[in-house]
């Protein structure tokens, strides 16, 4: 019987002939095209329909240089109530709903089928998927269906009502309807436009808002999504009838400045 040696190999590291690890691969990755799927009408009291009834028009003062005072249109907005579900994580049914809707348009149905009924598919709110993308903390419900991940905020106050709207809510409530209007020919004319200011539309409660549900790839994910849209341009298309897509690529968002020119 051979006897083993069983005395241990040292070897010097400076002379390995080994390589040393390759850094690992960084892959850009881009955020794909928006594509248009379905609008959605959304109220404060957790209603919805699939429709744009709560579309807003851009609607541009006479004097665009004069002083806007908001003081007014904030300290009404202060004296009402929010409605109950004014504050509270929304729910995933409108998004699905909107993806569902009879109303979507044909070309949209093209998108559902190639996004949606595919692979790797999140299905979730705009304001989620900013928090994720800036790095704050946030509690989900996560359930994974049929390869689509779904994404809810957690409401860790669910029984919680607001008695007033937050100041800084007012003011960014206030500065969108002044300067949107419910229908491209509701704008006042006469003393009120001259001073810079617009007369609401005849829409429905402050909290109603309009919000679209698009489609975005990164990199091998289908990123389905909804968001609040402020308004659209009143541009006139050539063939003298608005659609979906009209709306779509005329969207905007109002963003209001400070005397410092800060945001």
């Amino acid at each position: 019987m051979n006897n083993h040696d069983l005395t241990p190999v040292l070897t010097d590291p400076s002379t390995s002939t080994s390589k040393p690890e390759s850094p690992p691969t960084t892959i850009n990755v881009t955020l794909g095209d928006c594509r248009f799927i379905s609008h959605i009408t959304t109220k404060e009291d957790g209603s919805y329909e699939c429709t744009n009834s709560a579309m807003r028009y851009f609607a541009e003062p006479i004097n665009p240089t004069s002083s806007l005072s908001l003081r007014s249109r904030v300290q009404n907005i202060l004296k009402q109530q929010p409605g109950r579900w004014f504050d509270h994580p929304k729910h995933l049914d409108p998004i699905i709903a909107g993806c569902l809707s009879p109303s979507v348009r044909s070309s949209s149905r093209v998108n559902l089928e190639e996004h949606i009924l595919g692979r790797n598919v999140v299905l979730t709110w705009r304001k989620i998927l900013t928090r994720i993308f800036v790095g704050e903390s946030i509690t989900l419900h996560v359930s994974l269906i049929d390869g689509i991940l779904y994404m809810e905020e957690e409401d860790p106050r669910p029984r919680w009502r607001a008695r007033e709207y937050a100041f800084g809510d007012a003011v960014g409530m206030a500065f969108e309807g002044a300067y949107t209007v419910t229908s491209a020919k509701s704008k006042r004319k006469g003393r009120d436009q001259a001073k810079g200011r617009i007369q609401l539309g005849g829409l429905t409660h402050i909290g109603t808002q309009w919000r679209n549900i698009v489609v975005r790839t990164l990199g091998d994910l289908n990123l389905v999504f909804c968001g609040e849209v402020d308004a659209v341009r009143d541009l006139k298309n050539n063939t003298g009838r608005e659609t979906d897509m009209d709306f779509f690529n005329r969207r905007i968002e109002l963003k209001c400045r400070n005397s410092k020119g800060g945001k």
